[in-house]
C-alpha cells in the first residue's frame, strides 16, 4: 500500500516509525536555535575578551606596517612574513573560533541527541537533477526562507 503524502496524514507517526525515520537521519530541527546560540557566545565572548582581542589585533596590524616599511626586497621576504603573520593572527582568534564551534555542536547535539546515519550523504537523481534544483530553489518556501533572512540581517 503507498504511503500517503505528508498533508494527508491525520494520525501521529508511531514510535516505531519514529524510530525508522530516525535511523533514517530524519529528524526536525531548528535551524535558527544553534544560529542564535553561536550568535549569543561570540556576543558573550567578545564582551569579556574583545578589548584584549582588538588591542592584540591593533598590535599585529601595527607590527605588520612598521615591518612592511623596513623590507628592502619584497619577493624573498614575503612568504616568510606573511606567513609569520598569519600564525600570529590565527593564535589570536583561534579561542573565539573554538568556541563557537563547540556551542554549535553542542546546540545541534541538543536538538537532536546523537546520530550516526550516512543515508543522507548519499546520492539522489532528484538532488542532481537541474530542473528539480531550479524547482527547489524558486519554490514558496525558498522564497520564505529567503525573506526570513533578509529580514535577520535588517534587524
Amino acid at each position: 500500500m503507498p504511503e500517503k503524502p505528508f498533508q494527508d496524514k491525520t494520525e501521529p507517526a508511531t514510535p516505531k516509525r519514529r524510530e525508522e525515520a530516525r535511523k533514517k537521519g530524519q529528524v526536525g530541527k531548528s535551524r535558527e536555535i544553534p544560529s542564535v546560540a553561536v550568535l549569543g557566545a561570540g556576543i558573550v565572548f567578545l564582551y569579556f575578551g574583545g578589548r584584549h582581542l582588538t588591542v592584540s589585533l591593533g598590535n599585529l596590524i601595527h607590527g605588520t606596517f612598521v615591518s612592511v616599511s623596513s623590507i628592502k626586497e619584497i619577493n624573498f621576504a614575503v612568504p616568510g612574513f606573511s606567513g609569520q603573520y598569519l600564525e600570529e593572527f590565527l593564535f589570536l582568534i583561534l579561542p573565539l573560533l573554538a568556541v563557537l564551534v563547540v556551542v554549535a555542536i553542542v546546540a545541534n547535539f541538543a536538538q537532536t541527541g546523537f546520530i550516526w546515519s550516512v543515508e543522507p550523504l548519499a546520492p539522489k537523481a532528484s538532488k542532481i537533477s537541474p530542473i528539480e534544483g531550479a524547482k527547489r530553489m524558486f519554490s514558496k518556501r525558498s522564497l520564505v526562507e529567503l525573506a526570513k533572512s533578509l529580514g535577520k540581517i535588517l534587524v
